[in-house]
């Protein structure tokens, strides 16, 4: 994770392709044989939890491609997958990018969620005014949401995310304090528009209303689609506020609810 310390909001660039996590033209060959070879122990450790889980679910094909996609996803959602996505913010090529990319290829096997979901991070007015100035905000890490909240999270601006591709994790989320049961993960390389933003105030919790966005859609300026999602993602709001049962997200997992798509990870978070 980078040293580097500003009072003002980093935006993430662009990666060079050798340092994308997601998969390339050439296929994932050579990354799960990294995989297999670079954390063998960790690798049989979870194959066994993770079988079960694909000789249960329609959406997988058994064989080893899928297998080793799967415990890659596992692997990252628990302890050994704390760092990663502040490493792939820094764009730099090294080991991380092989894991991701397997990562990455297990995730696009999970069901997608369409939705509302929400994180939440310490932005101050004056960083929320600089990331309404952005209007688009690219993440080259894998965004972590919640698709219900939970009262554990810290910061005191709601990010509110209207999810097109994000992809349900219970499948494969671990047994231990890293689980989150209603997490959805976003794609590196996911943009999302800035539709609109509430600033903090006394007594009251900051806003930062998102749309995940395709690429054919980054030119676009404001659309009728941009105020309809706002208003469903209030309505999910006021819906989240009724009683309910609590999502279970572990202690150890909280932290991965509070980077805002695009930061740099060297962002101040207070």
């Amino acid at each position: 994770m980078s040293a580097y310390v500003t009072d003002r909001p980093v935006f993430q660039a662009t990666p060079e392709p050798d340092a994308r996590a997601l998969p390339t033209r050439y296929g994932l060959a050579d990354e799960r044989a990294w995989l297999r070879s670079t954390l063998p122990g960790e690798f049989e450790a979870a194959s066994a939890e993770v079988a079960g889980v694909l000789a249960r679910h329609p959406g997988f094909r058994p064989g080893p491609d899928t297998m080793a996609d799967a415990i890659a996803v596992r692997l990252y959602l628990g302890a050994l997958g704390d760092g990663l996505d502040a490493v792939l913010r820094n764009g730099e090529p090294g080991p991380q990018v092989p894991f991701a990319r397997c990562v990455s290829g297990g995730l696009g096997r999970l069901p997608a969620y369409r939705g509302a979901a929400m994180l939440a991070a310490g932005l101050t007015a004056a960083d929320l005014a600089e990331i309404r100035q952005r209007r688009v905000l690219t993440d080259w890490g894998f965004t972590q949401a919640l698709a219900e909240p939970h009262a554990g999270l810290s910061g005191g601006t709601d990010v509110l995310i209207w999810s097109l591709t994000a992809r349900r994790t219970r499948l494969l989320e671990p047994q231990d304090d890293h689980r989150a049961d209603d997490r959805v993960v976003f794609q590196p390389g996911t943009s999302f528009k800035v539709l609109d933003v509430d600033e903090p105030g006394p007594g009251a919790r900051g806003r930062l209303l998102l749309r995940e966005v395709a690429d054919d859609e980054l030119d676009r300026d404001h659309v009728p689609f941009d105020d309809l999602t706002a208003a469903a993602l209030r309505r999910a709001v006021e819906q989240w506020r009724s009683p309910g049962l609590p999502t279970v997200v572990g202690p150890a997992a909280l932290h991965r609810f509070a980077a805002v798509p695009g930061m740099f990870p060297g962002m101040p978070t207070g």
